[in-house]
């Protein structure tokens, strides 16, 4: 996939888009030929991603810059993400867009988020299977 990095560049700017970050099976090529295109986008505080225009804007972009329908761009917002998606991101991301010093901060923080929240993950984990184990019982009384 060819990438022209100076007209996303110029639009990431004018937008307040901290970074552009391509990930999942078509940045490890791992992809076939229905294969989406997982997008993660930081933007700054002043620009908010989940305004519906905003997002509609930046997908309309993403698209005709990197020649692919619209409904095959999976864009995901960073600034709502929880640990567990920007660890997924930042694993096996490719930054479009975004200063390279920077984009390896953020990588470190993400690491350091997903390292610190297995408890969390594993509690989850727990909680679910307990619930699973208390509905299978419910049911089975049910009979």
């Amino acid at each position: 996939m060819k990438v022209d990095r100076e007209r996303i560049g110029k639009y990431a700017f004018e937008k307040g888009i901290k970074f552009i970050i391509l990930f999942g099976s078509q940045a490890v090529g791992d992809r076939h030929e229905n294969s989406d295109f997982d997008v993660a986008v930081l933007t700054t505080r002043e620009k908010n991603l989940s305004v519906l225009k905003n997002y509609s804007e930046i997908l309309d972009f993403l698209s005709n810059i990197l020649g692919i329908p619209d409904y095959r761009i999976d864009l995901t917002n960073l600034n709502k993400a929880n640990p567990f998606l920007k660890y997924e991101v930042v694993s096996s991301g490719k930054l479009l867009y975004g200063d390279e010093d920077e984009y390896a901060d953020y990588r470190a923080g993400a690491f350091k988020d997903y390292i610190d929240s297995q408890p969390l993950f594993h509690l989850e984990k727990y909680l679910i299977k307990k619930r699973q184990n208390l509905l299978g019982e419910l049911l089975a009384h049910q009979k």
